[in-house]
């Protein structure tokens, strides 16, 4: 086997399924072949129902499919798929990881929390040059919010909460204002309050709901990683795109320059999550990281083997 072959990693998201394709190097760095991502809103109904839909389990299949016949152009050494929060708690997810196994031939691997966490902050840091020593990070993906509290280069804490975005934009009652007070609560009793509001941690974000900001923020036509990556945005910049963004609809939303199609009724409560996360533990900004779970898994690769 080519040890200079690149490495295809999948991640199977609660709203996006997304492709990496790309060679570790020296020093840990990446040299990418392809990236793709495609909306499919696996969690669509999974709030109610408990399970995945058959449509939308038909549809991940099909997209994961296309990755894959993309991917394999690229000769890479090993194919790694990822599942996480929506695929996690769906009654019927193991069967539908059987389903994509059998259709693909490819094993998935359902993520736990931990695993998550650890995947989405070390990717997440190895985009930030230099890495912060102190940072607490946070993954807001669709069926999920991963915390993760590093210190001198090692996770020393982290926690997930029910708080992505597609489960907010389905949830009936205030469902946000419950899982925020356990999160204050779970960051007080942890201890993590104290030292990730201290002035030398900073807040770290990744995932859609956080590059969508950055990227609506710059007013990005065409999206733009290296733009968007370690953009500080303040309190103020988020405030002034809630205004912007709240008397809109969702379809207007979606023609704003930078705003990823299908994410028209997931942005504001995902923006609301950042806000009241940027309260919780005291600070007027945040450093965006287009890097996550999907580098996170490339870099640590030795994980899947």
């Amino acid at each position: 086997m080519n040890d200079t072959a690149p490495t295809c990693v999948i991640d199977i998201g609660s709203n996006t399924l997304r492709m990496l394709v790309a060679t570790v190097r020296p020093a840990r760095s990446l040299e990418l072949h392809c990236y793709r991502q495609m909306a499919t809103r696996l969690a669509a109904g999974l709030n109610e129902r408990g399970v995945l839909g058959s449509e939308r389990m038909a549809l991940a299949i099909d997209v994961l499919r296309s990755f894959l016949t993309e991917a394999a152009a690229h000769d890479p050494k090993k194919i790694v798929i990822l599942a996480t929060e929506a695929v996690r708690r769906a009654k019927n997810g193991e069967d539908f990881v059987r389903q994509v196994r059998a259709d693909t031939g490819v094993r998935v691997r359902i993520l736990d929390p931990e695993q998550e966490a650890r995947l989405s902050c070390f990717g997440a840091l190895s985009g930030l040059d230099p890495a912060p020593e102190k940072a607490l990070v946070f993954d807001l993906g669709g069926g999920s919010l991963e915390l993760a509290f590093v210190d001198g280069g090692r996770l020393r804490w982290h926690d997930s909460l029910p708080l992505g975005v597609v489960r907010l934009a389905e949830a009936t009652g205030d469902l946000l204002a419950r899982e925020t007070a356990r999160m204050k609560r779970q960051l007080h009793s942890s201890g993590v309050f104290t030292m990730a509001a201290d002035s030398g941690c900073r807040l770290i974000g990744t995932a859609g709901t956080v590059t969508t900001l950055a990227a609506l923020h710059l007013g990005l036509a065409v999206y733009e990683p290296g733009r968007v990556n370690g953009l500080r945005l303040s309190r103020e910049q988020l405030l002034a795109l809630k205004q912007r963004l709240a008397p809109l609809r969702p379809r207007e939303r979606e023609a704003l320059p930078g705003m990823e199609a299908g994410r028209g009724d997931l942005i504001l409560p995902g923006l609301e999550v950042v806000l009241r996360l940027m309260a919780m533990v005291r600070k007027e900004e945040i450093t965006v990281s287009d890097r996550g779970l999907l580098e996170g898994a490339a870099l640590g690769g030795e994980m899947f083997d």
